[in-house]
């Protein structure tokens, strides 16, 4: 049979260590910046990010910057018709 042993003197919660202050910064830390330092070390994660921003940079920016019809070859303002707004 084990024994388990007590203190007898009432517990203090000011009396604890103080934390040193990359315990402190560790647990006063929000959970975004939990997950952002384990995201940080995951570098195929980090890749995968990169990839992803420059794909859709060049998917968003690919229809601005076209001027011409991408099989046709002709400028796009002669294809499309004119609109007029009704006021």
């Amino acid at each position: 049979m084990s024994q388990h042993w007590v203190s007898d003197k009432p517990f203090d919660p000011h009396a604890t260590s103080a934390l040193s202050p990359e315990q402190e910064k560790f647990f006063l830390a929000s959970q975004w910046k939990l997950i952002w330092w384990k995201f940080k070390r995951h570098r195929i994660a980090m890749l995968s990010a990169v990839f992803l921003i420059i794909t859709y940079g060049v998917a968003f920016s690919r229809n601005s910057l076209r001027r011409t019809h991408w099989i046709l070859g002709i400028p796009i303002k002669s294809i499309l018709p004119s609109v007029s707004l009704l006021v």
